[in-house]
């Protein structure tokens, strides 16, 4: 199961990069913001301290 959300999540990411209005730094944050929602396995709630 997790191996298919992370595939899901590659190809987003694969989207994403691909858009011409997004640069190096809208990557970047969504990157930022990403991986401790999937480090938390949550879908609508990230924990930050």
């Amino acid at each position: 199961m997790k191996t298919d959300v992370a595939k899901k999540g590659l190809i987003y990411l694969d989207n994403v990069c691909h858009d011409p209005h997004l640069n190096v730094w809208h990557i970047c944050l969504l990157l930022a913001i990403a991986r401790p929602a999937y480090r938390q396995n949550e879908s609508k709630i990230i924990r930050v301290s």
